[in-house]
């Protein structure tokens, strides 16, 4: 693997690792919601979050990807990311489902 690849790897990981420390799963219910509406409602927010979450990451993956664009590295690097994306995605989308079901 190529120093560079590795690097953005290593730097996107790092990224991930830092968002997901300050997202804050047990606050997803917003405020002011009755328990009735919630429950009514806690798969479509739910799914919202996931797809939110996975839309920034993909922003950010693309953003970092900007600084590649003369590198022979750029598709084995946005292979690399979407491989990141798809496994912290799994781990959240396992925590959140842990947490309120």
């Amino acid at each position: 693997m190529d120093d560079s690849v590795f690097n953005a790897m290593t730097s996107f990981q790092f990224f991930c690792n830092d968002f997901f420390k300050q997202k804050n799963i047990d606050k997803l219910m917003p405020k002011n919601m009755i328990r009735s509406d919630w429950n009514n409602r806690k798969e479509a927010i739910l799914n919202e979050e996931i797809e939110s979450v996975n839309r920034y990451l993909d922003q950010q993956a693309l953003l970092r990807l900007q600084n590649y664009t003369t590198s022979a590295n750029k598709g084995d690097i946005e292979k690399r990311f979407n491989d990141i994306i798809s496994r912290v995605m799994d781990n959240y989308k396992a925590k959140v489902k842990d947490y309120y079901h």
